[in-house]
């Protein structure tokens, strides 16, 4: 499975995972592991590969996400560092779903060939 990521996710992904390394409060393989996968589209092996990318990516979203709203409460709204922090969530959040999104058509697509032993393409 590949996961497509632009340029702005990839760069979103990569500050938010050094900076949630360098706080200490991460699941640090599964970040660090997704750091590593950061140089272009997420190319998943198997499906215990996107489970580890996706925890990965959760963690980093939810570290975006706190650090989001502290910039927000400590300044306002429209301040650059509250902006540059909402795009940066934004961006990881739209991996995030994606990699959702790729889960949940595999098991659709695993319970379709499990449940029919009839031909899908004829």
């Amino acid at each position: 499975m590949i996961c497509p990521c632009n340029f702005e996710e990839l760069q979103a992904l990569a500050a938010g995972a050094e900076a949630l390394l360098a706080s200490q409060r991460s699941p640090q393989p599964l970040v660090q592991d997704l750091l590593e996968q950061l140089d272009g589209d997420l190319v998943l092996s198997s499906p215990g590969a996107r489970e580890r990318t996706l925890a990965g990516v959760a963690a980093v979203v939810q570290h975006l996400r706190t650090g989001l709203d502290e910039a927000i409460l400590e300044t306002h709204p429209a301040e650059e560092d509250a902006v540059r922090a909402y795009f940066n969530y934004a961006h990881a959040l739209s991996v995030q779903h994606r990699l959702e999104v790729l889960g949940e058509e595999r098991r659709a697509l695993d319970a379709l060939l499990n449940e029919n032993d009839v031909p899908l393409f004829s």
